[in-house]
């Protein structure tokens, strides 16, 4: 009932919004971005949400930044917004259904892909069915679209070239065993896109060309985990490496290499491909022993914005190893993109040694209990949902030997928070001994899943997340699953819990 009054609300504040900005059309103060969404009588959509993302600032959860759509017409929604930057990402959403398996643990679904706009957009889209049945949840395979209006030929081009892409096949199995160019199963996709985009050309402008361009190549960044996996795995680590590293001039890099910087900067994808395919030039030198300065070979390789991109995503990724606040140290004077900056000092309360920041949540008995009373003892903090595989898999095969093996320990208390929206989901989840114990502190967010101010202050947009929290109440480590060393297997747990509950 609370989130349905949340999502009227919601639609309420988008209406106004809406009404207030169309008003100033009419004075000649034209919005940044009008939108009008028709949808299929098929498709049975009551209510229609848009979530805008900026291109450089961290992705926030997307339940915090969604408005509702005017609704027009029985089939169709409005929109009308200003914004501050000229550009950005949007993407629409539907409510589950009820009943529906997503329902408890989803406030919104995705309706299409994201899509780039920039100022002066004036559209209308059409969404239809693609074929009968439910859809799988994958909105390019669910769904067809047609942009019309101002600036509809950029929208429409690039679902052409992503579609091309998701329909192209695959390189063939002889073609994935080499360890040249062809090592990408998804390289004849890759080639295919592009082709796709060279016909569109007459359609787009430059910027938005190599725009696409850019996030068809960033989009292969776990080609690097790939590689790195195979040196992992080979007998010869000389001949490997050698191997490896000419991996690092395949067509994909000659291509991230050839998008200019100022377009660079808007795409998220690039900017984690050149990210991990560094960390995997860190990875490939400490392998021949040799040293690798990540943050001085950003500095010497990029410039401007794009630079500063790479450093701020040091810091979004939580990079493992690093000490993050001396890192922080050494960049925060050298920033001088604005958003980037900003965005670093939101990034900087996650940080190893940060203070905490405290709730107040229920218990299962109805007490509300507070992070901060947990002070003086060592807290490890697991998040999940019911339906999470890789959260039951991780408190089956870690959590619950590690709770056993510290059963008599004192300071040390584990803290298991619930993100479902349902508190009866919650109860029944817990009492089935899938994702936790008697043993923790069970704690709900209160229907508010993954849009609580706490959540949403580390930037959890999944689970399992993972935090450990020092005796003084500061983050010792935030974790974005459970494959680090430190916490993989139960005993590394235990140990790790130990030493920093031995910590002075």
């Amino acid at each position: 009932m609370k989130t349905k009054k949340i999502i009227d609300l919601l639609c309420r504040l988008g209406i106004l919004l809406a009404a207030s900005l169309m008003a100033s059309t009419a004075r000649g103060d034209r919005p940044a971005l009008t939108l009008t969404v028709e949808v299929e009588e098929r498709l049975a959509v009551d209510s229609l949400f848009v979530r805008f993302r900026h291109t450089t600032l961290p992705q926030a959860t997307p339940e915090a930044d969604m408005l509702c759509l005017k609704r027009s017409g029985p089939r169709t929604f409005v929109y009308a917004g200003r914004f501050p930057q000229a550009r950005g990402q949007f993407s629409l959403h539907i409510r589950p259904a009820a009943g529906s398996i997503w329902e408890d643990r989803y406030a919104y679904l995705p309706l299409t892909p994201a899509f780039y706009w920039e100022a002066g957009d004036s559209l209308t889209l059409l969404i239809q069915k693609r074929q009968a049945g439910k859809p799988i949840g994958s909105p390019m395979y669910d769904y067809a679209y047609t942009f019309r209006g101002k600036g509809a030929a950029k929208y429409n081009a690039w679902l052409r070239v992503y579609r091309t892409y998701l329909q192209a096949p695959t390189a063939r199995p002889a073609e994935r065993l080499t360890l040249d160019y062809q090592e990408m199963a998804s390289w004849s996709q890759i080639r295919a896109a592009l082709d796709t985009l060279q016909s569109q050309r007459a359609a787009l402008d430059d910027f938005h060309y190599d725009l696409f361009r850019a996030d068809l190549v960033g989009g292969q960044s776990e080609r690097f985990a790939r590689l790195k996996s195979l040196g992992e795995t080979s007998r010869d680590s000389g001949w490997c490496r050698d191997v490896l590293a000419r991996q690092l001039m395949s067509p994909l890099d000659s291509l991230a290499g050839a998008i200019p910087g100022p377009v660079a900067y808007h795409s998220r994808a690039l900017i984690h491909y050149q990210f991990e395919r560094l960390r995997f030039e860190a990875h490939l030198a400490a392998l021949g022993g040799d040293p690798f300065d990540l943050l001085e070979a950003v500095a010497t390789r990029y410039e401007g914005g794009f630079r500063d991109r790479l450093w701020l995503n040091l810091f979004l990724q939580n990079t493992e190893g690093r000490d993050l606040v001396r890192d922080y140290q050494r960049v925060r004077g050298q920033m001088t993109d604005a958003a980037c900056q900003q965005a670093l000092r939101e990034v900087v309360v996650r940080l190893p040694g940060m203070p905490v920041l405290d709730f107040e949540l229920p218990d299962l008995a109805g007490n509300r209990v507070r992070l901060a009373d947990l002070r003086g003892k060592v807290v490890f903090l697991d998040a999940w949902f019911t339906g999470c595989g890789a959260c039951a898999a991780y408190y089956r095969q870690v959590l619950k030997p590690a709770k056993e093996a510290l059963k008599a320990e004192t300071d040390i208390v584990f803290v298991s928070l619930s993100v479902d929206r349902s508190e009866a989901l919650w109860r029944k989840s817990v009492a089935s001994g899938t994702y936790t114990s008697a043993r923790a502190v069970n704690l709900y967010t209160e229907g508010q899943g993954l849009d609580h101010t706490w959540t949403r202050q580390y930037r959890w947009e999944g689970v399992p997340k993972l935090m450990v929290v020092t005796r003084e109440g500061k983050i010792h480590q935030l974790y974005e699953n459970g494959l680090a060393e430190d916490i993989r297997t139960a005993e590394a747990l235990v140990r790790s819990l130990q030493a920093v509950k031995s910590e002075r």
